[in-house]
């Protein structure tokens, strides 16, 4: 259960061991292996535990290799890469049980001036106005997002409709999301939890195009998941996450997805590749076509 925004802090936070050695929990989350946008939040932490505090992510490519298991602590090794006058460059290893579970590359700049532009973002419904009801994780998903109450979610109505894929259905679902409490905190916890946050549903953007219902009909793994992040932002404030699904073949699908603030700053960017695996003979892709 991640209840809250504490518990959601802590589930990423890891523990010093020694230099560019760290651990983390693997607690009971409501899913049969660890979820691996934890993992790559954990890593980032490692990562950013070793580079000062002014220099904030900037880039995260995760390759995630096996399933961890529930319960044993997570081994998170870095190793530093490069310190120059701007940037830190980090490679975090993450094993359980002598078992690699993820390869990371974290990379951090010290912020400095220059020239600025993004494309102009759509213009889209807010989040529902204070007191009025969110549109939460549907309910026709599995529990395990509705264990996510640290954070409050609200889907943009309609959003799934273009652009058109060639099944002839869209593949733009929209949400807005942020922590459900405000915390205090630097830059790279903010950008871990955005990374974990990520991982939560932009998979599922491939699905709508095969009008694929809850996780149980499909066996899905995030095989690659990487974030850029463009522009200073605090996830305990209203983000908008748009998803895209360019292209799903060979049993894989890859993603792509924006987050934008409230005044349309576009402050990161994340692509992912998942495997998407027919489950137990309930589907019949041929026929979906």
């Amino acid at each position: 259960m991640v209840a809250t925004v504490a518990s959601l802090i802590d589930l990423l936070d890891v523990r010093f061991v020694a230099s560019d050695f760290y651990q983390g929990t693997t607690p009971d989350i409501g899913m049969p292996r660890v979820f691996g946008g934890q993992a790559a939040g954990q890593a980032l932490m490692a990562a950013a535990k070793t580079v000062e505090e002014k220099r904030v992510p900037h880039s995260v490519q995760s390759h995630f290799l096996s399933a961890g298991l529930i319960g044993p602590p997570i081994d998170f090794r870095v190793e530093r890469l490069r310190d120059s006058r701007s940037f830190s460059d980090r490679r975090v290893i993450a094993e359980q049980q002598g078992r690699q579970l993820l390869s990371m590359q974290a990379s951090f700049h010290a912020p400095e001036t220059g020239p600025e532009h993004q494309l102009v973002a759509e213009a889209v419904g807010g989040p529902s106005e204070a007191g009025a009801a969110l549109r939460p994780f549907p309910e026709d998903w599995a529990d395990f997002y509705r264990r996510w109450s640290s954070l409050a979610v609200d889907w943009c109505p309609d959003s799934n409709v273009r652009p058109l894929t060639t099944t002839g259905k869209g593949t733009l679902p929209r949400l807005w999301v942020r922590t459900s409490t405000p915390f205090e905190g630097p830059q790279a916890v903010h950008s871990a939890i955005a990374t974990c946050v990520a991982d939560l549903t932009l998979l599922r953007s491939s699905f709508s195009p095969h009008e694929i219902g809850p996780h149980n009909d499909v066996q899905t793994f995030t095989l690659d998941h990487s974030v850029w992040f463009h522009r200073p932002f605090r996830i305990d404030q209203w983000l908008r996450f748009d998803h895209l699904s360019p292209s799903a073949s060979e049993g894989r699908a890859f993603c792509v997805g924006g987050f934008f603030d409230e005044r349309g700053n576009h402050v990161a960017s994340v692509t992912q590749v998942g495997l998407i695996r027919e489950w137990l003979g309930q589907h019949n892709w041929t026929k979906r076509k």
